[in-house]
């Protein structure tokens, strides 16, 4: 019998962490990656501090080139993988390479949301995911007095936060009626706004780009909210596609990720996928959805590389969680941090003067959800607890403390 040889379609967080699981079972595999970016592997989580100027442009790399020679990883970069052939197991390049695989994991992360509208699509109308978009946004805000940003979600607060500063007026527009809506309750969510408002920002809520044209060398923007705005740049920042558009036409099974099981295989057994284009079960809904962060993208890359190794291997139910820093705050959510449903009991501390807001969200007594707000200090405790699905029902009514007495409540879990 021959070498194994296993393909991997990316070259992030996913990608590095199966190549190591596989390597650490395999020795003699053929291990083949393909990178349809011209550069070695890098974090993306980290380009706002690019933006920013507080890391410079090598401090984004995560793997070296001895990293490849060490685990005798062949790298393809520059190379788009058009489609594959689930039949014949191969994999075809733009270029018109043909590779054959054994064993194959998708982890080719996603693409921005881009603006569908006319003028959506100028040089001056911009996504960060990339270093070269980075690498754009920078030299654009050299010049720019007037910066518009398209979305009020995490991205776009941290792209907001990396630009401001620079002696620039920044409009933030987005078509929720808060910022934050896919992470925040509407009550962290204006404590944040208040803040971030201070600090200068415009905030432009229930209000969409359905315009953009160019006078006189700079953007005019019409909103649908019979509104109008001049900039000189426009930053997008209304989520992420997963690439699978390359899998049209396979067996494999496409919701709006792939979808896994427990081992990270799709619909083909020998076909697994991980990171920004998985769509897993989950924990608190016992549904399939896609985590998009870098600690989710690290584990199922893991999971997947072992299995491809044969060693069995399986990945428990997830639940997603953020921890950032925005505009000289900190905050955190974890779980189902927007729920609020009439089955869930409510626990809540807020301190608006310093400000320090802390909310918990339980069903049947266990945490499914939290919101902190700079009083973040336990954020380790609390993911246990919610991966745990630990009762808490003694002690439940001190979650709305300020302070509470961790040492003590898990002693009397234990």
């Amino acid at each position: 019998m021959g070498k194994v040889t296993q393909v991997i379609i990316g070259n992030g967080a996913a990608a590095l962490n199966a190549a190591r699981a596989i390597r650490s079972h395999d020795a003699a595999c053929q291990v083949t990656m393909i990178s349809a970016e011209n550069c070695l592997a890098y974090s993306p989580v980290l380009l706002p501090y690019y933006l920013s100027g507080k890391m410079k442009k090598q401090e984004l790399f995560i793997a070296n080139r001895e990293f490849y020679r060490q685990n005798e990883i062949e790298l393809l970069l520059g190379k788009k993988v058009t489609s594959i052939d689930v039949g014949r197991q191969t994999v075809i390049l733009s270029d018109g390479t043909i590779l054959h695989y054994d064993n194959l994991l998708v982890a080719a992360g996603g693409s921005p949301k881009t603006l569908n509208i006319p003028g959506g699509d100028m040089a001056a109308v911009m996504t960060l995911r990339t270093i070269e978009d980075a690498e754009r946004i920078r030299e654009a805000s050299r010049t720019a007095r007037d910066i518009l940003i398209c979305g009020a979600g995490l991205a776009s607060l941290e792209v907001a936060n990396a630009l401001w500063g620079k002696n620039v007026r920044m409009v933030v527009m987005a078509k929720s009626p808060q910022i934050l809506s896919r992470n925040a309750d509407p009550e962290c969510a204006r404590i944040m706004q208040r803040d971030i408002e201070k600090a200068g920002i415009t905030f432009l809520l229930e209000s969409d780009v359905s315009e953009i044209t160019k006078h006189d060398g700079r953007l005019h923007v019409e909103t649908d909210s019979n509104g109008s705005i001049t900039v000189d740049m426009v930053v997008v920042g209304k989520g992420v596609n997963p690439n699978v558009q390359f899998l049209q036409g396979t067996r494999i099974g496409i919701d709006r990720g792939i979808l896994v099981n427990e081992r990270m295989q799709t619909t083909i057994a020998n076909v697994y996928a991980a990171g920004d284009v998985a769509q897993a079960r989950q924990l608190l809904t016992d549904d399939y959805q896609i985590i998009a962060t870098w600690p989710s993208a690290c584990f199922e890359g893991r999971i997947a590389g072992l299995n491809m190794a044969g060693q069995a291997a399986a990945l428990p139910p997830e639940f997603g969680y953020n921890i950032v820093p925005i505009f000289n705050r900190t905050a955190a959510f974890m779980g189902e941090s927007r729920a609020n449903s009439p089955a869930a009991e409510i626990f809540k501390y807020c301190d608006e003067r310093k400000p320090v807001y802390r909310k918990f969200l339980l069903k049947d007594s266990r945490v499914v959800g939290a919101i902190l707000l700079e009083s973040i200090r336990d954020v380790g405790t609390i993911l246990n607890l919610i991966a745990r699905g630990v009762d808490v029902s003694h002690c439940k009514g001190q979650l709305a403390s300020s302070r509470i007495p961790w040492g003590r409540i898990l002693h009397e879990l234990s």
